[in-house]
């Protein structure tokens, strides 16, 4: 096994919980999703009379963009927004997601015996040592 193989698989645990914070947390993932938004409110909703007024903006926008409770206040809205757009469900969607008919208890689809509870292989094994 190579070295860098054996410190991955050995001693990744370790590794990891030596963070502060998931391991989830630690990626870029989600700051390089926001940079189609963030350049989109720099060019249109900061000033650009300086470079400190334009961060100063930007830095303002990300804190009210990442507070929990304002940003479920504009989910919840979009919400309902969306539920009255919508409306409810079409007859043939609702038909779709209805719980299927399910087959009697006890009995195979396709076969006319009963299942036994239980695992049937150790039944079978059992009768046959019985003889």
């Amino acid at each position: 096994m190579s070295t860098t193989l054996h410190r991955l698989l050995a001693h990744a645990a370790a590794v990891i919980d030596t963070f502060d914070l998931p391991i989830g947390m630690m990626s870029e993932e989600a700051a390089e999703s926001l940079n189609k938004c963030i350049r989109e409110f720099r060019l249109k909703h900061t000033r650009k009379d300086s470079r400190l007024h334009t961060m100063s903006d930007m830095f303002g926008y990300l804190l009210v963009a990442s507070d929990p409770v304002l940003s479920s206040v504009g989910q919840q809205e979009r919400r309902r927004k969306y539920a009255r757009r919508q409306g409810t469900l079409l007859p043939e969607t609702l038909r779709l997601l209805a719980d299927p008919a399910l087959p009697a208890a006890g009995m195979v689809e396709g076969c006319d015996c009963p299942v036994e509870d239980g695992d049937s292989s150790e039944s079978s094994s059992s009768s046959e040592s019985d003889e």
